[in-house]
C-alpha cells in the first residue's frame, strides 16, 4: 500500500505555489465539461473539484478567478492573477505556462450538417471549407498550426461558434 504524501511538509513549495497565502484557481467557464456555475453561484465541475482538493491537501483556502474562455486564462498567465489553471496543453501557451501531466484527455472533433460533403477529418482541410472555433480555445490553437487550406472563423466564445454555425453558413465547427 502506497503511503499518502505529507502535503504540508514543504513550506517553500507551498509558498511558491500560492504566494498570496491562498490558491487562486483560474476557472474557465467556457468549457462546461470541465467547469460550471452551480445554482448557488459557486464554481462546480472537475476543475473546481481539483482546485478545492489541492487547497485542502496543502492546508490553504481556494479563491476562484472566473474566465469565460481558456484564451483569456492563458492571456493573463503573466499578470499574477491566478496561481493554477486547468488548460489544454499547447506549445504556444507553454511559452508562459508550466504544465503538469494531463489530468484528463479530451478529444476534439468536428460538427457538420447531415448533408455536408465533409465525411472524414481529411475532408476539412480543403479550399472553401470554413471552420468555426472559439477564439483562443485549444481547438483554435491546434487548427491554426495544422490547417493549410481551410479558413478558420473565430468567435468570441466557443458557444458562439456553435450558435452561429447555421446562421453564418459555416462548413463545420471544431470542438
Amino acid at each position: 500500500m502506497q503511503q499518502e504524501p505529507n502535503w504540508k511538509a514543504d513550506a517553500d513549495a507551498i509558498q511558491e505555489l500560492a504566494p498570496k497565502g491562498r490558491i487562486r484557481a483560474a476557472i474557465n467557464y467556457g468549457n462546461p465539461v470541465l467547469a460550471k456555475r452551480l445554482p448557488e453561484g459557486k464554481a462546480g465541475g472537475v476543475s473546481a473539484d481539483l482546485a478545492r482538493g489541492l487547497a485542502e491537501r496543502v492546508g490553504l483556502e481556494v479563491e476562484f478567478i472566473s474566465f469565460d474562455t481558456a484564451g483569456k486564462v492563458a492571456d493573463t498567465a503573466q499578470e499574477d492573477v491566478w496561481d493554477i489553471a486547468f488548460l489544454a496543453i499547447d506549445p504556444k501557451r507553454a511559452e508562459s505556462i508550466a504544465y503538469t501531466a494531463p489530468y484528463v484527455l479530451i478529444e476534439g472533433t468536428y460538427m457538420v450538417r447531415d448533408d455536408s460533403p465533409i465525411k472524414t477529418i481529411e475532408d476539412v482541410d480543403q479550399e472553401g471549407v470554413t471552420v468555426a472555433v472559439g477564439k483562443g480555445a485549444a481547438y483554435d490553437l491546434f487548427l491554426s498550426r495544422t490547417l493549410k487550406s481551410a479558413e478558420i472563423v473565430r468567435y468570441p466564445l466557443s458557444e458562439d461558434a456553435i450558435e452561429r454555425f447555421d446562421a453564418d453558413g459555416i462548413s463545420t465547427v471544431a470542438g
